[in-house]
């Protein structure tokens, strides 16, 4: 699949995306829109990442809404608030958890769009066999555990609180920590018991069901997250025009439908753009009860990453 996304790159980008099936959804705005993106966005989270989407990401935008966009990677939440709040960014895309973060320390802050996850709701799993004798996390002080590499930041946030490895070291609390190279080999392992737990995603332990349920019937889950809101489209009231919202809106509300946004968003483990949820105030809300920003919100599992 990455190959192809690369060569649907390589095809489209010179083409400014002129012989995609769809056309400007209105007239350019007077000044280009500037959007940051956490680097944390991203299943790697190395700037490589940003670098080499920013250029395709800013032509889909472009092409779905007519809006000229300039893209810019931020290492830090308290950077993007800061931007956002001196109008250097008009619209900031994060974590949902990251946006609850921002907002308690802004709350002029409002969602404008959500980047919805294939699979809901979102959540971290602690899973192990069905033979183990684990009654919670607690229980696997000194075990060997597999974080998988790209598993999302919602998961590494939960992995991270709960076995009380706000430090960063996540040796502090198990024995041995493993990178396999996605969930589905992590939760494999588990199964062969070649580790004794995996923590993944909602996307991971979904994949791994439907493509082995025989030996999904042997996994239990010892431990789940509470759901956390989806990512978001973070803009700061007044900042930009209701008609040029709008127009983003309509546009990259349709992203998914074309092959190159659809590649584009499923980079940022998302599915699609769509309306914010109704209830989606009272989740941001309850998320920062159960995570509450810290010292240590930036210091999350940094291993596997890549």
């Amino acid at each position: 699949m990455r190959g192809r996304f690369w060569r649907l790159i390589c095809f489209a980008v010179p083409l400014g995306l002129i012989s995609l099936p769809f056309g400007l959804a209105g007239e350019p705005a007077a000044s280009p829109i500037r959007m940051g993106m956490l680097v944390t966005m991203f299943r790697s989270g190395k700037p490589s990442a940003f670098a080499a989407l920013k250029g395709p990401f800013a032509s889909v935008v472009h092409v779905q809404t007519g809006l000229d966009t300039k893209f810019e990677l931020l290492s830090s939440l308290d950077e993007m608030r800061q931007q956002l709040s001196d109008g250097k960014l008009q619209l900031g895309l994060c974590h949902g958890f990251e946006f609850a973060w921002m907002k308690q320390k802004d709350p002029t802050l409002r969602p404008l769009m959500v980047a919805a996850p294939a699979e809901r709701p979102l959540k971290g799993y602690v899973v192990v066999a069905s033979t183990n004798h684990a009654k919670s996390l607690d229980d696997l002080r000194g075990k060997k555990v597999a974080l998988p590499k790209g598993i999302h930041e919602t998961a590494r946030l939960f992995a991270a609180r709960r076995c009380h490895c706000q430090a960063g070291a996540p040796s502090d609390f198990f024995g041995e920590v493993t990178t396999p190279v996605n969930a589905e080999t992590a939760l494999h392992e588990v199964y062969d018991d070649k580790v004794q737990a995996a923590i993944v995603d909602k996307s991971g332990l979904q994949c791994f069901s439907e493509r082995f349920p025989a030996r999904f019937e042997r996994v239990r889950i010892l431990e789940e997250s509470e759901p956390f809101p989806m990512s978001v489209v973070a803009v700061r009231d007044g900042a930009v025009s209701d008609g040029v919202l709008r127009q983003f809106q309509n546009g990259m509300g349709k992203a998914h439908t074309t092959i190159i946004g659809r590649q584009l968003v499923a980079m940022m483990q998302s599915a699609g753009f769509e309306p914010v949820p109704r209830d989606y105030a009272r989740q941001v809300a309850e998320i920062t009860k159960h995570y509450p920003a810290s010292s240590e919100t930036s210091k999350r599992f940094e291993i596997g990453r890549e």
